[in-house]
């Protein structure tokens, strides 16, 4: 049996979780060579990326290139993989990797396997935000179609879950981290999310990715010029909710001018999706400060500038 390496970042965040986790990562060789034998394929040395499944390309015994996915048994392990899976079935390949397997008790997925991240292209940061719009807009699924067509659909929340979260973690977070941002930063941000909840229920509910970034967005090998989504939260909710996380894509000298680039950027994501600013910009104020302070709290170099972004906006309110 092959003894397998666990990406650090993945067995640092698996022995957090506890016991099982421990105990995950000790039978981590068993596990892979299980499901090589039950879905009759070979798996390679995991990649480098991620912090919540030990994940790695293989290959079907007919030749077909694809990828393993195993989730930490943590307390959300069973349900990130269900809701993903269940996005990616919903979707069916419009805007997402195709599922081919799946098995429950090991918490264990075969996807199809993809090309580079867009993040690895080297194409400049405006066309991969002009990128990001375009999948989403073709991975946005309307959420009554989901329903009607997919049988686990009950298994996606819907967005209001997301706001309840991000409205209790943000002031909790801030209290905890003693401060990172300013007073005015956080209470911005949860006016925003009094807008987000206002508009809950009463605009075009789709299929969100919950974290459409860069690096999640993959070239598809059958459409040159094309990508497609992986590792789906998997949300029923408004489309700004996916383009704040566009709002923060990292830009060199952002932190710098970031009212000026915010709103720039704010534009450019509403004309290419059709979605109103005023909705971009509140979904991107949350995201900024959420961000900052997921970031200051597993020390991430990342926080900082991203408070400084969070700041800017908080004065600046040029959609509000």
């Amino acid at each position: 049996m092959r003894e397998r390496t666990v990406p650090e970042a993945v067995a640092k965040r698996a022995r957090a979780s506890g016991e099982a986790g421990v105990r995950w990562l000790e039978r981590i060789d068993s596990l892979v060579a299980g499901l090589e034998a039950d879905w009759r394929i070979c798996v390679d040395d995991a990649f480098t990326g991620g912090t919540d499944a030990y994940v790695a390309p293989a290959v079907s015994e007919d030749g077909a290139k694809c990828v393993l996915r195993l989730c930490i048994p943590d307390e959300t392990g069973l349900q990130d993989l269900l809701q993903a899976d269940t996005v990616m079935l919903a979707a069916s390949g419009r805007g997402y990797a195709r599922l081919l397997r799946e098995d429950e008790p090991r918490l264990a997925c075969l996807l199809e396997c993809l090309g580079r991240p867009l993040s690895m292209t080297g194409l400049p940061v405006e066309r991969q935000l002009d990128i990001l719009c375009d999948t989403l807009s073709e991975a946005w699924i309307p959420a009554q179609t989901v329903r009607r067509e997919c049988p686990r659909a009950s298994l996606l929340p819907d967005g209001s879950g997301a706001i309840g979260w991000f409205r209790e973690f943000i002031p909790k977070a801030w209290e905890r981290l003693d401060h990172p941002l300013s007073l005015r930063a956080v209470e911005h941000a949860l006016e925003c999310l009094d807008g987000c909840a206002a508009r809950a229920g009463s605009g075009e509910i789709v299929l969100v990715h919950g974290d459409a970034n860069a690096p999640n967005c993959l070239e598809d090998p059958l459409r040159p010029g094309a990508f497609r989504f992986i590792d789906p939260d998997g949300v029923l909710g408004e489309k700004a909710a996916d383009l704040g996380v566009l709002m923060i894509v990292p830009q060199e000298g952002f932190a710098d001018a970031a009212a000026s680039v915010g709103e720039t950027r704010c534009r450019r994501i509403s004309e290419r999706t059709g979605v109103p600013p005023e909705a971009v910009w509140q979904w991107g104020c949350v995201q900024s400060v959420s961000t900052a302070l997921v970031c200051a709290e597993i020390g991430h170099g990342a926080a900082a500038a991203l408070a400084r972004i969070a700041e800017a906006w908080a004065a600046a309110e040029p959609f509000l």
